[in-house]
């Protein structure tokens, strides 16, 4: 079988921020749009599949007392976001019975964002001495997960999957670069249809974190809802 899909994704979460020794200075929210797609070829218990999000969006962020300014200060930043993923997911046939299908995936996943964040007019960063200051976020690395369809009809059904994903993180800004390493997770329940002929319709709710250990200095979690419009043909 081979099938493609468009998405839209909806998605807000929250933001901490950390000093290099791993105390939080700072937290905040974040919420975005973002478009995408994915396409998937599959054979027999085995499926591949790509899928690729961009969009922007907004995020404040509070600091404590004493770490920009003596006064606790909000921040106002522009966030643009693109993810990248490649799974190989395979049904569990033996474990399977009427009502479930679990499945196993691995693969590998790919988070960048940017950010331009801007201080109250008045104000300005430390060291850099200007209102806005620019930092590029980097995660990256191998995830494994497990999964289950559950058919509810020959039309409708459910999806509901788990993902460990092992981060390579990495921040550039007018600071410098710093690296560092973290585990983050997603969480992904998913109704779907099959309304005519192969085409398909999917919608669901995400939460997934962001980690890039005490380095990097931030940590994001974030939740959104989502809707596909999909066709697969099979042979």
């Amino acid at each position: 079988m081979v099938g493609a899909a468009g998405e839209i994704w909806y998605v807000s979460g929250d933001y901490v921020q950390y000093d290099s020794n791993n105390n939080k200075i700072g937290e905040g929210n974040l919420s975005f749009t973002q478009p995408g797609g994915s396409m998937w070829v599959g054979y027999g218990d085995f499926t591949v599949l790509f899928t690729a999000r961009s969009g922007k969006g907004d995020q404040t962020l509070t600091y404590n007392p004493g770490v920009i300014t003596p006064q606790a200060v909000t921040t106002t930043s522009e966030i643009r976001q693109k993810d990248a993923e490649l799974i190989v997911r395979w049904l569990a046939r033996p474990l399977s019975a009427r009502w479930v299908m679990p499945y196993g995936v691995v693969g590998y996943t790919q988070t960048k964002f940017d950010q331009d964040e801007s201080l109250p007019a008045g104000s300005t960063f430390p060291i850099i001495n200007t209102r806005t200051r620019h930092f590029r976020y980097t995660y990256k690395g191998p995830l494994l997960g497990v999964g289950a369809i559950f058919p509810f009809t020959e039309m409708f059904g459910a999806r509901a999957d788990l993902r460990v994903k092992f981060y390579d993180a990495e921040v550039t800004s007018e600071y410098g670069t710093k690296s560092g390493s973290g585990a983050g997770a997603d969480i992904i329940v998913t109704g779907y249809m099959n309304f005519w002929r192969g085409f398909n319709l999917q919608a669901g709710i995400k939460a997934s974190s962001l980690n890039g250990g005490q380095e990097v200095g931030s940590s994001v979690t974030r939740s959104g809802v989502f809707g596909m419009l999909g066709y697969t043909a099979r042979f």
